[in-house]
């Protein structure tokens, strides 16, 4: 008489990115088809309107589980950084000053900034400030290669739909990067000056 029913991870993200849906036992009902399933008789089950319209819970157990990061990738052509979870997050929470990058020994760099979609979501495209692409360009050994770019960050990096705080990635563990992509575009020349005084030519290229 009773049957489980397990949902799949993308049922769940769903419902997790739907806001006012699935958060307590208030604005939470089942609806359901007479297709839905037949007893050993072969006789269908009633429809939600036929029996008992729409049906709230008899219990309901909110989300506990912190959402964890499960990998990232970094395009330095596009200078985009995508970061997957395990689940739906809540996008506003995101905090990218408390992502560092790592190479896994002495180079670290905390991001300052960059710019998504604060929509909920399993997964965020971060697009990355100027002066974070500089830098990190400037640091020899950093992310300029999959086995030098590593990601760590805090537990207040992200919070998932139901104010969970993320599993942190420690600084001695760091998440090694799933796609590389290096850098390919041409620096370009912005502007010149010269100096007749002191013998100096400087040049100003847009990137480092």
């Amino acid at each position: 008489r009773v049957v489980t029913l397990y949902l799949s991870l993308s049922d769940l993200n769903e419902l997790k990115r739907l806001e006012h849906l699935a958060t307590s036992p208030s604005d939470t009902s089942l609806y359901f088809a007479a297709t839905l399933i037949k007893d050993m008789a072969g006789n269908a089950v009633l429809n939600s309107t036929q029996s008992v319209g729409f049906l709230k819970p008899a219990n309901f157990t909110i989300d506990s589980v912190s959402p964890k990061l499960t990998r990232f990738d970094i395009d330095l052509t596009e200078n985009l950084l995508t970061v997957y979870f395990s689940e739906t997050i809540d996008v506003k929470s995101l905090d990218i000053t408390q992502f560092y990058l790592s190479n896994n020994a002495s180079a670290i760099y905390q991001f300052n900034g960059g710019n998504f979609l604060k929509d909920r979501a399993a997964s965020v495209v971060i697009g990355l400030e100027a002066v974070d692409i500089n830098a990190i360009t400037k640091i020899r050994n950093l992310a300029s290669q999959t086995n030098n770019t590593f990601l760590y960050f805090t537990s207040t990096a992200f919070r998932d739909t139901f104010n969970n705080t993320a599993v942190p990635v420690s600084m001695e563990n760091p998440q090694a990067v799933k796609n590389f992509t290096s850098d390919s575009v041409k620096p370009t020349l912005k502007k010149w000056e010269l100096d007749l005084n002191i013998s100096i030519l400087r040049l100003v290229f847009d990137e480092t």
